[in-house]
């Protein structure tokens, strides 16, 4: 079953079959409603209407809906050419790629890499909260913070942290740069 996909029509006839007797597996099944998603219903624990699923889209609904339209038309253009061009079992190749990105200097490819679980969850909210956090704690002592030069850090402690969960192998450097631009000493 797939579960993303009743509308408002399936969930209030499922829950009118399990008020009227239909036991909520057969009401899950025969209706394609998730059977949680009913039993949360029943028990007043969830709304009985389809609530918004997940975050909100990042690029909005019409943004995405015009995305959607164009990646269908690609996905034609290609069908129809695929078919006639000759490319080996109708899929252009490294070379047909190399020459298209040097036709088109104005794209570039991405490579993905590892983000490890502390650098994902940084936010600007997280950041603005820690610069808030340490002037209270420091006090009337934040003076010293009015110099670019300071790096403070406890004694003895490392002040980056790392992760061991990346089967990539690494090579660290690490450079420290003050807020006034000056290197520190190797």
């Amino acid at each position: 079953m797939d579960t993303k996909k009743y509308d408002e029509i399936q969930l209030k006839n499922a829950l009118l079959a399990i008020r009227n007797g239909m036991p909520v597996a057969t009401a899950s099944k025969t209706l394609n409603v998730p059977r949680t998603t009913l039993r949360h219903k029943i028990a007043g624990r969830a709304p009985e209407t389809i609530a918004k699923r997940g975050p909100d889209y990042l690029l909005g609904q019409s943004i995405e809906d015009k995305l959607c339209v164009c990646l269908k038309e690609c996905a034609e253009i290609y069908k129809q050419l695929g078919e006639k061009g000759p490319y080996v079992d109708k899929v252009p190749g490294k070379t047909w790629y190399g020459n298209f990105m040097k036709r088109h200097p104005e794209l570039s490819h991405k490579q993905s890499e590892y983000l490890n679980k502390a650098r994902a969850t940084v936010t600007e909210d997280k950041i603005r909260g820690w610069f808030k956090k340490t002037l209270e704690l420091l006090g009337e002592d934040a003076v010293i913070l009015e110099d670019p030069r300071c790096v403070l850090a406890e004694k003895g402690k490392p002040v980056y942290g790392t992760s061991a969960n990346s089967d990539k192998e690494n090579i660290t450097t690490l450079i420290t740069i003050n807020a006034n631009g000056e290197f520190a000493p190797p």
